[in-house]
């Protein structure tokens, strides 16, 4: 496919795979171009695994492992390719966060995703635009967000510094979450308002070349912005930037503190992502009245991230302002039920079960048995149980029966922990 990329897939769907993965080389180069440093690996290779695969994506140097999700045939913006870039731009970047410079803990383990994530909507900034990749991070934080309100605010799972306790009593595994990808994105992108854009880079570059080929902890990350800062502020006898930038920084609030951003300053909205909010609003606002909101239509030709932050927008409000009525009459305009891009129908699926809105009851019972992807999966299951009075258990029970053989052992048992739960 490229100089230094590649698809490995099963013939059946290896051109499919081919035409949606195109853009793999681009990913790849444009990261090394502004990270500054070698690809050492030679060769990137995607291997397309079987449809239980239960990860988006699982990187190793020259090899990343990824769901046959991905292949859905929904193009991020005109022009270009795979529809979940996210994935795959993030496995790039791994590459270089998490291949060559990684944790030595698990408890750090943001070290590797932060910068991973960081990387990654720097790639789509410079490939797709720079408000593409804030909706990235805007839907990102809603991710984040959800996920520390499922986690618990008292739990210390939903910081980036989870306790996992003396010789491992708490799984490492069961401590990853949105938290550690975005959280760790969001303190550097508060660096970045510290220093800068352009320095922003400089900084990911230094970093990788300070620790080249070793592991790492956060206090590797706050001396390498220490001493990073000192050489680019005082040469230019600016020594009392370094401290201003020094004061502004909360590193343990930012590490140990539960929850969002402490500073409470970013602010990831943009005009590309803002429309589909509105629409989102006017939907809710009509409340299944029977009227479409006049620009309606818009949405058909919106990226997948830009319908991903109209149900998230509408995902808000449920409970509270979403109904099915309301349901119904998006659908009657944009047949969202019927949509093939799997990150809008585990969104879809799953606000829809919970307000019990019938008619993606048996699209929803086929897509959970059609593959096993974790992301995808538990969002729908657990929609069934939030809705006892339509679903509940026994729903859940006989979804789970008829396709739990498809699904890992690793799924099974967090299947089977939120039955034990339920």
């Amino acid at each position: 496919m490229g100089d230094t990329t590649g698809v490995i897939a099963d013939p059946a769907i290896l051109s499919a795979a081919v035409q949606e993965l195109g853009d793999l080389q681009a990913y790849l180069d444009t990261a090394q171009s502004f990270l500054g440093q070698p690809f050492i690996w030679e060769q990137w290779n995607v291997v397309i695994m079987p449809y239980n695969y239960p990860m988006g994506s699982m990187e190793n140097p020259l090899i990343t492992f990824v769901s046959p999700t991905i292949l859905s045939n929904i193009k991020p913006v005109p022009g270009y390719t795979s529809q979940q870039s996210y994935t795959l731009v993030h496995a790039a970047c791994h590459q270089w966060f998490g291949n060559v410079v990684g944790t030595n803990n698990w408890e750090d383990f943001w070290v590797n995703e932060g910068f991973a994530v960081m990387c990654e909507r720097r790639v789509t900034d410079q490939i797709y635009g720079y408000n593409f990749a804030l909706t990235e991070a805007l839907i990102g934080n809603t991710s984040m967000v959800t996920a520390i309100e499922q986690i618990g605010w008292d739990n210390t799972f939903s910081s980036i510094h989870p306790v996992l306790g003396s010789e491992f009593t708490m799984y490492p595994a069961d401590s990853i979450s949105d938290v550690s990808f975005e959280k760790g994105f969001q303190m550097l992108a508060y660096l970045e308002t510290l220093i800068g854009y352009e320095l922003m880079e400089d900084f990911m570059t230094y970093f990788l070349y300070n620790n080249w080929l070793t592991q790492v902890d956060q206090y590797t990350v706050r001396t390498n912005f220490l001493q990073f800062l000192e050489q680019m502020y005082a040469p230019f006898d600016d020594s009392a930037g370094v401290n201003a930038v020094l004061a502004a920084m909360d590193w343990d609030a930012w590490i140990f503190n539960v929850g969002p951003d402490p500073t409470g300053t970013l602010n990831f909205t943009n005009p590309y992502a803002q429309p589909a909010i509105d629409l989102a609003n006017a939907y809710i606002a009509n409340n299944g009245s029977g009227s479409s909101p006049n620009n309606y239509a818009a949405y058909f030709d919106w990226s997948s991230n830009q319908r991903q932050a109209f149900l998230d927008t509408l995902m808000g409000q449920t409970p509270g302002l979403m109904n099915v009525a309301i349901m119904q009459q998006i659908d009657n305009d944009l047949s969202i039920t019927i949509s093939k891009d799997p990150e809008v129908k585990w969104r879809w699926f799953s606000t829809g079960l919970y307000l019990g809105y019938s008619a993606v009851e048996t699209p929803a019972s086929t897509w959970v048995g059609q593959m096993g992807r974790n992301k995808y999966i538990f969002p729908i299951y657990a929609a069934l149980l939030d809705n006892s009075a339509t679903y509940g258990l026994t729903t859940f029970n006989a979804w789970w029966a008829e396709n739990g053989y498809l699904y890992t052992s690793s799924t099974n048992l967090r299947l089977k922990t939120m039955q034990m739960n339920a």
